[in-house]
């Protein structure tokens, strides 16, 4: 089937294996079709979606859901931040990292040159150059540690993108 963005509700996306201490992976890829996070904290606008199944390269299956906006900031060698926005971006929970569908991202380009990825907006400004390491092109960032906050469930209910209140307290009993 096709979910209301387009997007076959069985699709495969290549997977890796990698953790830090304290930092985000934000891994690259070509072959992707569609971005992934486990990083609900770090996306807006979120709304349901038809269950989505997502085969990745170990023949395991994940499930979405949830589908947002996802701010992704990348510092160059001179320590220049931008901020790259990134549309329909599904949560998994057990994906290790963000993916990041170089096929949706429409208003940059991405040159891939001997071990590095220079990532270049429509000006032609370079803004980051993500280096292969063990075969991936990642970006590492400082993770945002969740901060504990108190929060109406109305409120709640409103950043979620309207959810509903029982899909919320779902979501809560599974984070």
């Amino acid at each position: 089937g096709t979910s209301a963005h387009g997007v076959s509700s069985q699709i495969t996306v290549p997977a890796f294996t990698m953790s830090t201490d304290n930092k985000m992976l934000h891994v690259l890829n070509m072959g992707a079709m569609l971005h992934c996070t486990l990083y609900l904290n770090q996306m807006d606008n979120i709304h349901t979606v038809p269950d989505l199944h997502i085969t990745i390269a170990n023949q395991s299956i994940m499930m979405a859901n949830l589908v947002g906006i996802m701010n992704v900031v990348v510092t160059n060698e001179q320590g220049q931040k931008t901020t790259i926005k990134l549309n329909n971006v599904y949560y998994c929970s057990s994906l290790p990292f963000l993916l990041i569908s170089i096929a949706q991202v429409m208003n940059l380009s991405f040159f891939f040159r001997m071990e590095a990825c220079e990532i270049i907006s429509g000006t032609g400004k370079v803004l980051d150059i993500v280096y292969q390491k063990d075969n991936l092109y990642a970006i590492e960032v400082d993770l945002i540690q969740d901060q504990k906050v108190n929060i109406t469930m109305l409120e709640l209910h409103k950043q979620l993108g309207h959810m509903s209140y029982t899909y919320i307290r779902k979501l809560l009993k599974s984070s």
